[in-house]
């Protein structure tokens, strides 16, 4: 009897059926909920390629910083080396005409000095610089400026003062250096460049 009873009631509930508005509320509760989580998801999705977009805008303003500051950044590097290089020969220039040494060619010709200069990689002339024009030579012997060969040309000024010419072949390295004026220990070095060569004058 109790079989036939639970039969009885899985067949009445199978045959119950729900009211035509209960299930289009159903449907339409339903319909809600897929539609707020649609607009969740979509929240969601915003979110993240938000937070994903952020590192390629800070990529992007840190790529054009890089463009921009580079050219700075090397313009001043260049202005740096060049004042150091300016100051490495002033120096290495005053510390050799202090020692004072003689000359090995005894001359006032340039021509001939040329000549007898044959070791150096460039021709001897006398420079077309206003800073010479009372300068007399006297002699010269080999040297180096920053490792290169140069002249170490003596001079001596109407009024009998000694002063020193280098002359150096202009190199890569000299190239970019412009005309200027430096007081080192009490002395002036003033260099400048012409027709391929670099001097620098020590008075």
């Amino acid at each position: 009897m109790n079989d036939n009873f639970k039969k009885h009631i899985e067949q009445h509930y199978k045959q119950q059926s729900l009211a035509p508005e209960i299930k289009q509320r159903l449907l339409d509760m339903q319909s809600i909920q897929v539609s707020v989580s649609e607009r969740e998801s979509d929240a969601w999705l915003k979110r993240i390629k938000s937070s994903l977009a952020m590192p390629r805008q800070l990529a992007a303003i840190a790529i054009i910083f890089v463009l921009v500051m580079i050219p700075v950044l090397l313009l001043k590097n260049s202005d740096q080396g060049q004042q150091q290089l300016l100051s490495n020969i002033a120096a290495e220039v005053v510390l050799n005409h202090n020692k004072r040494l003689p000359s090995d060619y005894v001359t006032d010709s340039y021509a001939e000095l040329s000549t007898m200069m044959d070791k150096l990689d460039f021709s001897l002339s006398k420079p077309a610089h206003s800073a010479l024009a009372e300068y007399q030579l006297t002699g010269a012997r080999y040297c180096s400026l920053q490792g290169q060969i140069a002249g170490q040309l003596k001079l001596e000024s109407s009024d009998g003062e000694q002063h020193t010419l280098y002359v150096t072949r202009l190199s890569e390295e000299f190239s970019g250096l412009q005309e200027s004026v430096q007081e080192v220990d009490g002395l002036t070095v003033r260099n400048w460049q012409s027709g391929g060569l670099f001097f620098s004058l020590a008075r």
